[in-house]
C-alpha cells in the first residue's frame, strides 16, 4: 500500500494558489498573442506598401520584378517588410 500524506491548506490558502496559477497562465497567454500582432506590424500589403512608398501599384510591381524589394508570400497573399522599405528609401536618398 501506498503512503499518502495531507495538505494542510485553509480555503483561502488554496483561493490564493489557484489565483497566482491562473494569473501566471494568462499572462502566458497574453505574451503568446502579442509577439505575432508585433510581427505583423512590419508586414504591409501591396496597398499599404504603394502608399508607405507613395507610388503606384505598377511602379510597386516593376520594383519588385526589378528585385529592388523581396515581397514576402504568406499562403497566396503577398506582403512586404516596412523595414526594407525603408531601407530602400534610404538607400535611395
Amino acid at each position: 500500500m501506498k503512503n499518502s500524506q495531507g495538505i494542510d491548506l485553509s480555503v483561502n490558502d488554496l483561493q490564493e494558489l489557484i489565483r497566482e496559477a491562473v494569473a501566471s497562465e494568462l499572462q502566458k497567454a497574453v505574451e503568446l498573442f502579442k509577439a505575432p500582432a508585433q510581427e505583423e506590424k512590419d508586414l504591409l500589403t501591396r496597398e499599404e506598401a504603394a502608399g508607405f512608398l507613395q507610388i503606384s501599384l505598377v511602379t510597386l510591381w516593376k520594383h519588385t520584378k526589378e528585385k529592388l524589394i523581396a515581397p514576402k508570400y504568406l499562403g497566396s497573399r503577398v506582403y512586404y517588410s516596412k523595414s526594407e522599405l525603408l531601407n530602400l528609401l534610404n538607400n535611395a536618398a
